[in-house]
């Protein structure tokens, strides 16, 4: 499936037919979150390559109100809750650090 900005607004939850804790192939689970933080990037005017390690927060590239609107994203994309625990900016500072997140809700 290719990369489609704007993913996050188009899915609705559970469109994808499993989620997480159901097994969803990590591949899929990294195209929903690169989707969304491209969207979130895009709506800030940047346009930077974002690797698994590009710092989002630390850097400035996205800000605090950013990292709430990515979590309901993903809650709502993925069929997760995450607990407020798991939520920082240190934690979803990169796209690695957003996976291991998504990982440790879904079990």
């Amino acid at each position: 499936m290719p990369w489609i900005p704007g993913i996050c607004l188009i899915f609705a939850p559970g469109i994808l037919g499993y989620s997480v804790s159901l097994g969803m192939e990590i591949k899929d689970i990294r195209q929903i979150v690169g989707a969304c933080v491209d969207q979130l990037l895009q709506e800030q005017d940047v346009d930077e390559a974002i690797q698994d390690d590009t710092p989002l927060f630390s850097s400035g590239l996205l800000d605090s109100m950013a990292l709430i609107r990515l979590v309901a994203m993903l809650e709502r994309q993925l069929d997760i809750t995450m607990s407020p625990g798991q939520v920082s900016v240190d934690t979803f500072d990169t796209m690695a650090g957003i996976m291991g997140a998504i990982r440790s809700s879904a079990s």
